[in-house]
């Protein structure tokens, strides 16, 4: 249908995402991708009225893990966090089949939000993200199942010479820094443990600035939370602080550091980081 436009050249249209969710799709609506990732690729469904974020899965999840996540996102908007709603489709799945020339997909549909990235050089980000980070913790649900070895595997120092030795064939750029630093890597390998049991919560785990943004308020809204599950606190705490407080050269940011730890009459995250 002439109207049925997509803007990257690809074979979503909107007609089979309205269907699969049972959406009215009206003369001069749209559908855009918007990025792409290893796992997937996010969509922008513009219905005039409404509008929504499309993610096409690549890889097939189950409706179970889907409904766990839904039920634990509903949870945190009950007690104010900002993240886009999920919304099901035809009999009350949240887990939607495509089929397409190139294969099959499986779509997620969201409500759309309204922001901007966050920007790393605002000084006032850290306490931000801080204060979202404990309120995430203090409204966390109990862990509900183990968590995926891939959260506590590391990789051996073979693993780390074979990356070294293909990025230094390929040219890159930081393929000699890597080589550099494979004993260091093994050292801080030694460190890693299991997290305990006793202590696991259901967190997003995966903090990461490109999950984030500034809506027009001002307040931060919290994207992709398909990797939610059973983490402890203090090691998401300790992720978040590499992920958004380390430069490229290694270097930690003091001062983002400290305003990110809560103060007295914050939000406070039960995560705790001791020093060895």
């Amino acid at each position: 249908m002439p109207w049925c436009v997509i803007r990257d050249g690809s074979s979503m249209t909107v007609e089979p995402v309205c269907a699969a969710f049972g959406l009215a799709a009206r003369p001069g609506a749209s559908i855009t991708a918007l990025s792409r990732g290893a796992a997937g690729r996010i969509w922008h469904l513009d219905l005039g009225a409404d509008r929504y974020a499309v993610k096409e899965l690549f890889v097939e999840s189950d409706e179970e893990s889907v409904w766990r996540e839904v039920a634990f996102t509903a949870h945190l908007q009950a007690a104010g966090i900002r993240l886009p709603g999920s919304v099901p489709g035809h009999g009350g799945r949240f887990l939607v089949p495509l089929a397409g020339d190139s294969g099959d997909s499986w779509l997620r549909l969201y409500r759309w939000v309204d922001g901007v990235p966050a920007d790393l050089a605002d000084p006032g980000l850290a306490a931000q993200i801080g204060d979202l980070l404990g309120r995430l913790h203090a409204h966390a649900l109990p862990a509900e199942c183990e968590p995926d070895p891939w959260y506590e595997t590391v990789p051996g120092p073979a693993t780390w010479d074979q990356l070294a030795d293909a990025a230094r064939v390929q040219g890159a750029s930081w393929s000699q820094a890597l080589a550099g630093q494979v004993g260091l890597l093994a050292d801080l390998a030694e460190l890693v443990a299991p997290a305990a049991r006793d202590q696991l919560v259901t967190c997003h785990r995966d903090l990461h600035p490109d999950n984030v943004l500034v809506d027009g308020s001002g307040d931060l809204v919290l994207l992709d939370w398909d990797d939610a599950g059973p983490a402890c606190p203090d090691q998401e705490l300790a992720g978040l602080l590499a992920f958004w407080h380390i430069h490229d050269d290694g270097r930690a940011d003091d001062a983002a550091v400290r305003a990110r730890l809560p103060g007295p009459g914050a939000c406070r995250a039960p995560g705790v980081l001791a020093h060895p």
